[in-house]
């Protein structure tokens, strides 16, 4: 048998499977910018409120200072009145109007975004190194081994998940040293609460998630009575910080260790170790796609929701001790007073194109498509007529390089018709009720009632508003007829709270014996008990809505 020589032929190149992610975040991010604050940054904060993510909140030594994103100029410096080291500044989600900080005097902080003074202190007598807001109500997470809900209203606390020490359990601490002459037995019953320092928290929809010192991970409930946890898993190590992935799952991080729980199957998904070799402080989700991990090695690594490692910013001048992403931005905050900004290159993009639009909006030259597409959006929702004839106007009169018949050409031919001003049916009654005629408008409403009676809300709601429904009661006598319309359409929920307020009126010009009104006609006793059976009959229907509605809650909840 021939000998067969070896051939070496080429083969493709695979790419690996992270290819497009590596090279999403090497090119589509603009070159690091930096801003150096007092101290180590502690926490860095967004405003979610604000479409342009223009406001950055960064927690350093003992100041919580706001920053420009775009230019990175301070903005405003919150005033906390105390030499002690401030943490965890953050924003209210659902409106960005307020402000909380926690302080390692105990004390927690709240502001108004736009106002530098305290608006409420809370004195909770142990370091709190994280807040949160939940709507009107602030989480705090304690170095004395508890998570306490607190009343922004009121200043109180409501629950305390926990069992803070005594004074003379102060030397029991985590970190303090023991006394060797003390020879009382500690208890060893189980208790569910936290036995280290709580320093790290979340919310999960309506749970409240605590991390501890003691390598567990807890979560609350404030909806029920009951001090004990729902759920709980141990990390394994200390618990630095957390993330989620919707209201499913719970990322943890602490030691050099990545914990991923579902909170639905109430199981570990996995546990990994990240390519880290000190420990990781903090942890963030960008665009619920990739999990952005910084350690104190300097390293800030990314990774998708395969939990695959993607690549890796090197920041080794500082160890990072915090981080947050958000569509337009990602910060970094270090031990050496240094925040960096990295930004996103689509997001300028959209944002530098929105502007365009505007300012060629605002300055009248419109372009093809901008003015055929504002032109058929406002005829076909019926829109703001006047700024359609302006649009037109401007290509008539040459204001715009292209002509009419380019513009046509985009999109079918539509025929616009000329806008006449349309003359309402209650111009007669703001004829009569700029005259004072309240009690003609009265009566003429009620008489058409049935054609329009719409324009009988009008009126009352025009007559309650000028303080003058009394007297046209008065003076119409249309007395029955109102007293008919209200009991007719006090279920009507559109227009219950005004005929309320109109069959109280009534009732008041009924008990006032001075208006002499005449009650012999038997027609008035039969609407008048009418509207109070109705009345009666709308109260049980509440009545009954709300029990049902405590039924549901109790059996969904």
């Amino acid at each position: 048998m021939d000998h067969i020589d070896a051939m070496s032929v080429p083969l493709m190149r695979v790419a690996p499977t992270f290819y497009k992610e590596k090279t999403f975040w090497e090119t589509r991010l603009t070159k690091d910018e930096e801003f150096r604050d007092i101290g180590s940054i502690d926490h860095i904060d967004y405003n979610p409120n604000d479409n342009h993510y223009d406001e950055l909140l960064v927690s350093s030594l003992a100041r919580i200072s706001m920053y420009d994103s775009n230019s990175l100029e301070l903005l405003r410096t919150y005033k906390t009145n105390t030499q002690f080291q401030v943490y965890g500044g953050c924003f209210r989600k659902n409106d960005g109007r307020l402000i909380a900080c926690g302080s390692e005097e105990g004390k927690v902080f709240v502001f108004e975004s736009h106002n530098t003074s305290p608006l409420r202190v809370f004195d909770l007598k142990a370091p709190t190194r994280r807040v949160l807001f939940m709507e009107n109500q602030l989480v705090a997470f304690s170095d004395d081994q508890c998570v306490r809900l607190l009343d922004i209203g009121s200043g109180s606390v409501i629950q305390t998940y926990g069992d803070p020490p005594t004074p003379t359990q102060t030397n029991m601490l985590p970190g303090t040293p023991k006394q060797t002459h003390n020879t009382t037995k500690r208890t060893t019953n189980k208790t569910p609460f936290h036995k280290d320092y709580v320093r790290c928290g979340c919310l999960v929809d309506k749970l409240i998630v605590s991390g501890s010192y003691d390598n567990t991970v807890k979560l609350w409930d404030p909806r029920i009575t009951e001090l004990k946890p729902v759920m709980e898993y141990d990390h394994g190590h200390s618990v630095e910080s957390f993330c989620t992935r919707g209201d499913t799952l719970l990322i943890s991080v602490g030691g050099n260790k990545l914990h991923v729980f579902d909170l639905v199957a109430g199981k570990t998904l996995t546990s990994l170790i990240p390519k880290h070799h000190k420990t990781i402080t903090c942890v963030a989700n960008y665009d619920n796609k990739y999990l952005l991990t910084g350690a104190l090695d300097g390293y800030l690594n990314v990774l998708d929701f395969n939990y695959e490692y993607v690549t890796r910013f090197s920041y080794d001048e500082s160890q990072i001790l915090s981080l947050v992403a958000n569509p337009k931005l990602l910060a970094v905050g270090f031990n050496n007073h240094h925040v960096h900004v990295k930004r996103f290159k689509d997001f300028i993009q959209k944002s530098n194109n929105e502007m365009a639009e505007l300012e060629k909006l605002q300055s009248g030259i419109f372009g093809p498509n901008m003015v055929t597409r504002y032109i058929h959006e406002s005829i076909a929702e019926n829109q703001d007529p006047i700024a359609t004839q302006r649009a037109l106007m401007a290509i008539k009169q040459k204001r715009t390089p292209v002509a009419l018949e380019d513009v046509g050409g985009l999109y079918e031919p539509v025929v616009i018709p000329k806008f006449k001003r349309v003359k309402t049916s209650r111009s007669k009654y703001d004829q009569l009720l700029r005259t004072f005629n309240h009690s003609d408008a009265l009566r003429l409403a009620l008489k058409e009632q049935k054609d329009c009676p719409d324009d009988v809300i009008f009126i009352i709601r025009e007559l309650i508003r000028r303080d003058r429904l009394k007297v046209a009661i008065i003076k119409s006598h249309r007395l029955i007829s109102l007293m008919s319309f209200v009991s007719n359409g006090i279920s009507d929920i559109r227009h219950n709270r005004l005929l309320v307020d109109c069959g109280l009126i009534i009732i008041d010009l009924l008990l006032d014996d001075r208006t002499h009104i005449q009650h012999d006609n038997p027609t008035f006793w039969v609407c008048l008990d009418h509207l109070f059976k109705t009345v009666n009959d709308e109260l049980q229907v509440i009545d009954s809505c709300v029990a049902i509605s405590a039924q549901l809650n109790t059996i969904i909840y």
